[in-house]
């Protein structure tokens, strides 16, 4: 895997608009394909809701299954509350300026 350094992962809700009002679930949920054993993932993990996408933060980098997972395949499914949308992950390494990146720290 090429380091990514202190990546941050963009998830980009394409089944349904996103507001803010989804700051009030306390985790989101993502399920990605395993990359080596085509089975099904799913973690815990905190989000925040900016501009229309909901941000996770890798803290572990590359070494995180979840990420290795959506560099091989950037579909998932995202769940918060009980809303559940099918997605796709966009992966940027170096945001540490961005609003969403700072709500994670």
């Amino acid at each position: 895997m090429g380091g990514l350094g202190n990546c941050a992962i963009l998830v980009r809700v394409s089944a349904a608009p996103m507001d803010e009002s989804l700051e009030s679930a306390e985790y989101a949920y993502l399920t990605t394909i395993g990359h080596l054993t085509g089975r099904t993932h799913r973690i815990e993990i905190w989000f925040v809701a900016h501009d229309g996408s909901v941000w996770v933060n890798a803290g572990a980098r590359e070494s995180s299954h979840w990420v290795q997972n959506l560099m091989a395949d950037r579909r998932l499914e995202l769940e918060i509350g009980s809303r559940r949308w099918s997605a796709v992950a966009t992966i940027h390494p170096d945001l540490a300026e961005h609003p969403a990146r700072r709500a994670l720290a």
